[in-house]
């Protein structure tokens, strides 16, 4: 099949643009049955808009304390009050920490519970892991 140059209109600009033979050609590889509504220009100002670049460009980030040391960082998301929020480094270190079970009715007692993302610690390791990292990247003010 052969392609030829087609003029479209923007419907961001409404300027018009050209649908090239070889662009036809890689929507027609690709299965793309629906020719482009924007423009090269328009395309990019609406992928590099807020939500739009898939590496977060547009990503808003919040400063807070760190609930568990009281160090300042960042966040991706509007924490909410009744919520702690943690700098990385505690972060990974209440994954690498075990967490005592739930008591009471419904939770049966028994021995700490290790994170499920790393079963294969034993408690000695856990804590001197714990340890190498504190003295390494979490300063308290």
């Amino acid at each position: 099949m052969s392609f030829q140059d087609k003029s479209l209109t923007c419907v961001e600009c409404g300027q018009p643009f050209v649908f090239t033979a070889g662009e036809q050609e890689f929507f027609a590889q690709r299965g793309f049955q629906n020719p482009p509504k924007r423009c090269k220009a328009c395309k990019a100002a609406k992928r590099s808009g807020p939500g739009g670049s898939p590496d977060g460009g547009g990503r808003e980030l919040h400063e807070v304390v760190c609930s568990s040391c009281g160090q300042k960082t960042t966040v991706p998301f509007k924490p909410s009050l009744d919520r702690p929020v943690y700098c990385r480094t505690c972060f990974q270190l209440r994954r690498l920490i075990p967490v005592p079970p739930l008591s009471g009715p419904g939770h049966l007692p028994g021995p700490f519970v290790f994170s499920p993302a790393r079963p294969d610690r034993r408690a000695k390791d856990v804590e001197a892991a714990a340890g190498r990292v504190l003295q390494t990247r979490c300063r308290v003010p």
